[in-house]
């Protein structure tokens, strides 16, 4: 029992020690080899942990060597552009000028409602509020808005404000979200949307995406990239 206890504490002051030699960055800023080698390091440092009859060192020396590679890892990826492009990927611009690439989002493996989950954890709650997001290499979404920070407000030129509204996602890869639908006051029905999108020369299989805000303002984006607005 007592040498468990010493055990534990020995290779809690190990791991902690490996991982700050490894870096500072939090677990979302990690690399894709950096998060394997952190959870392989934690999983053997748990194995002599547990079982007394696993010899300590078998838990030091796989440590010892995994930070090894992460060093040896991350000296040639800063020297080698190829090398950190090969290990760690490139970003891959998801959003351009307002339009979602659908092809890049396919590849990147994210929904359109993961990307939408990502822009409004930035405050990004409309399409037409993004000029470009790049999913970075770790994983995080950058945006650039579609308008200037230092932008006049009405509040600066003391007018009324417009309400702020909030978009529902009601048309997603040519299906219709009727739960969200049925959320707005006066909803359009689909058959009124399918109007609409006729409209525009657009069936509802041609939708990559369609939000509707309570003010019955809807934004949509075709899978060729074409953006309209439609009031119903």
């Amino acid at each position: 029992m007592l040498t468990i206890f010493v055990r534990t504490i020995i290779l809690y002051f190990a791991l902690i020690a490996v991982m700050r030699l490894m870096g500072k960055r939090q677990l979302g800023e990690m690399q894709p080899y950096e998060l394997a080698i952190t959870l392989v390091v934690s999983d053997l440092a748990c194995m002599p942990m547990s079982d007394p009859s696993i010899p300590f060192i078998y838990g030091i020396l796989p440590m010892l060597a995994l930070l090894i590679t992460h060093v040896a890892l991350t000296f040639v990826g800063q020297k080698s552009q190829r090398f950190r492009k090969l290990v760690n990927g490139k970003p891959i611009i998801v959003i351009s000028e307002g339009n979602i690439d659908v092809k890049a989002l396919g590849q990147t493996g994210l929904s359109v409602n993961d990307l939408m989950a990502s822009l409004r954890a930035q405050g990004y709650f409309s399409l037409d509020q993004v000029e470009f997001a790049i999913l970075e290499t770790n994983g995080k979404i950058s945006v650039l808005p579609a308008y200037s920070s230092g932008e006049v407000t009405c509040g600066d030129m003391n007018l009324p404000e417009k309400p702020v509204e909030l978009p529902y996602t009601v048309i997603v890869e040519g299906r219709f979200m009727a739960e969200n639908l049925s959320l707005l006051d006066s909803a359009p029905s689909e058959i009124e949307i399918a109007n609409k999108l006729k409209e525009i020369g657009l069936e509802q299989k041609d939708v990559f995406i369609l939000t509707i805000t309570q003010s019955k303002i809807a934004v949509v984006q075709s899978y060729d990239g074409q953006m309209s607005s439609i009031n119903f």
